[in-house]
């Protein structure tokens, strides 16, 4: 129960993570994943963001929760990666830009450090070292939206 408890609380920070919105997926989920999806979902901060998070990967549909954490932890690392690109190519056109740069290595901790702390925790079965992880990812991008917000005034 101990791990359960583990793995709700890396999905809850793992949801932390994300700054763009995960597209809905429209495929139909049984009603057996519904309701772990459900469960699992209801003991984050972002329940609309979690469901369809995990609807949007069919991996999902036959995963326990910790295999919901891995699905997660996988998102995470596809968004990052996917920011941190955006953001290098906004510093090719604004290369003196300090916000982009400063955006740029946290986000490179994340996809380069954080997330494979997180995928190592779950493949050495210790839901503990992927929460950590995770949670030191959700920091890092708490220290973006800091940077953005201070490059604004």
């Amino acid at each position: 129960m101990k791990n359960s408890t583990s793995l709700l609380q890396l999905v809850c920070c793992t949801l932390l993570v994300f700054l763009l919105p995960v597209a809905l997926c429209s495929r139909v989920v049984f009603p057996t994943d519904a309701n772990l999806i459900d469960q699992t979902c209801k003991q984050t901060p972002n329940y609309a963001l979690c469901v369809s998070s995990l609807e949007s990967d069919p991996r999902s549909s036959t995963a326990d929760v910790s295999g919901l954490g891995v699905v997660l932890v996988d998102i995470v690392q596809a968004k990052s990666t996917d920011t941190l690109n955006k953001i290098n190519a906004l510093l090719k056109q604004s290369p003196g830009d300090q916000a982009l740069k400063s955006c740029a290595r946290f986000y490179n901790t994340v996809v380069e450090a954080l997330v494979p702390e997180a995928q190592q925790g779950f493949s050495l079965g210790n839901p503990k070292f992927a929460e950590q992880g995770m949670n030191d990812a959700a920091g890092e991008v708490g220290r973006v939206k800091m940077v953005s917000l201070a490059s604004l005034l």
